[in-house]
């Protein structure tokens, strides 16, 4: 999204943490201590380009005894004269298509809910409110019907399963984020933990929906709702009083409901929280969430990139090739105005083999300042209820749409501050998920249940950023890593 280049974490979060850190005086912090399995890279500065990768990410799949229950997770082999899996959506043939948010059960499918609609009369509205599209009604006329997990049933019309990824507490945790400017780093610890609704393997089929979303054969839908992870992230606390961190995510709304498109989500308008990311009033103490709808295209009609109860969307996969192309680089020449040179993101990396995922996740950071993260009535900054990180705090902090990856992501901020050749360049790598963890996780956890996700996957993500002194242009990565 085009306010990707906007600064998503607080200008004044970071003077804090620049404090705190004593890099006000040109020391530059210890670097962060190396984890097991992923890895974040510090070395920075002055690189025009970034370096060329061959991913590695190709784990064994050890057999497992499948028990009667639950959907299997078996490696798709390819063979010489075998057909490959493309990015096209081919039925078997003799299969019957079966079109995933029409309102009937069919083929693989194990439910279908419909979804909302996507462009025409209907935009925006349920697309079942009129019947399903087979009862001979059209639910989306001059429009289609869009599919979203999040609810029960998954994006490819499979039920869910929630899964948790536990990051573990500031004590253990080896999750964290990287601030990078071109003299030093500020790392931040990440604790709590993410809870993601997990659809099951895509049907030798494959799935898709009226305006062609695909699952291909056993790629698994993810959705991450945003009630079952209110608190979950949990607040950092920024040196003894310095400032208080609040992470929350985001139903985000895109012109065409893409990650590329621009962000038309709701915001405030009026009182303390102006220009800050909405979904209702009570997000704007003292003023009113106001929809941005009216800044899109006809062709382009406003909407939702997840679902209207999600922050992240995505899949993973346990085929042989798992996913294709989930390393990316994102890049902002601070030379040039936003309007002129938005963040570009560019994906490349080919087959990056079982367990690889990719998930476009929405959230915003809010810093209170001054203060540490514990209940405080009376103080302003925490709104009316004294509590830090609920809805009515002013500062809920820019909204932000990255890509988070099993394999590598990278920022670039090329000419930083208006200086030629000057270049800031952050690499952070994730860690697939565990396959036969995953098939345990399916056969024993019900549908509707919950369970841990498998330890030591690794979801990573960067971006770049222009933002005003004292920090001025950065590059930030994030790492999030499962613990037991």
């Amino acid at each position: 999204m085009k306010r990707g280049a906007r600064l998503a974490l607080g200008i004044s979060f970071l003077s804090g943490l620049l404090w705190v850190s004593g890099c006000g005086d040109g020391t530059e912090p210890p670097p962060p201590e190396p984890t097991n399995t992923p890895t974040l890279t510090p070395t920075h500065t002055r690189t025009p380009v970034p370096p060329t990768r061959t991913p590695t990410r190709t784990p064994t799949l050890t057999p497992t005894e499948t028990p009667p229950t639950g959907p299997t997770l078996t490696p798709t082999p390819t063979t010489p004269g075998a057909p490959t899996i493309t990015a096209t959506f081919t039925p078997t043939e003799g299969a019957v298509e079966t079109i995933c948010g029409d309102g009937i059960v069919s083929g693989s499918e194990t439910c279908d809910d419909g979804g909302l609609c996507q462009g025409g009369d209907n935009h925006g509205l349920p697309c079942n409110q009129g019947g399903p599209a087979g009862a001979g009604v059209d639910p989306c006329p001059g429009g289609y019907c869009r599919p979203f997990g999040g609810d029960g049933c998954a994006a490819n019309c499979t039920q869910e399963r929630s899964a948790v990824f536990n990051l573990g507490s500031f004590a253990n945790t080896q999750s964290q984020a990287i601030v990078r400017n071109p003299a030093f780093d500020i790392p931040v610890p990440l604790a709590g933990r993410l809870v993601f609704e997990v659809g099951e393997p895509t049907g030798p089929d494959g799935s898709r929906s009226a305006g062609g979303d695909e699952f291909l054969p056993g790629e698994i839908p993810v959705a991450q709702r945003i009630d079952k992870n209110v608190g979950g992230l949990l607040p950092v606390d920024v040196g003894p009083g310095v400032a208080c961190a609040c992470v929350r995510g985001f139903a985000a709304k895109s012109c065409g409901g893409a990650f590329s498109d621009e962000d038309c989500t709701a915001t405030c308008v009026g009182g303390d929280a102006a220009g800050d990311a909405c979904a209702s009033d009570a997000q704007c103490p003292g003023g009113s969430c106001v929809p941005r709808d009216d800044i899109c295209p006809s062709d382009r009609p406003c909407s939702f990139i997840h679902g209207p109860t999600n922050s992240a969307s995505g899949k993973l996969s346990c085929t042989e090739d798992g996913l294709t192309d989930i390393d990316y680089v994102s890049t902002l020449d601070s030379s040039v105005s936003p309007m002129e040179s938005p963040t570009t993101t560019e994906f490349s990396g080919g087959p990056a083999g079982p367990g690889s995922a990719l998930i476009l996740s929405s959230s915003a950071i809010g810093t209170i300042v001054g203060t540490l993260c514990t209940e405080e009535p009376g103080n302003p900054n925490k709104g009316p209820d004294g509590i830090p990180c609920s809805d009515d705090d002013p500062d809920k902090g820019d909204l932000n749409t990255i890509p988070l990856t099993t394999g590598t992501g990278t920022a670039v901020v090329l000419n930083a501050n208006g200086a030629p050749g000057v270049n800031i360049f952050i690499e952070v790598t994730g860690s697939p998920f565990s396959c036969p963890d995953l098939e345990s996780f399916f056969q024993s956890v019900p549908v509707g249940g919950e369970g841990n996700a498998p330890a030591g996957a690794g979801l990573a993500g960067a971006f770049p950023a222009e933002g005003p002194p004292p920090l001025n242009d950065i590059a930030v990565s994030s790492l999030f890593v499962s613990v037991p």
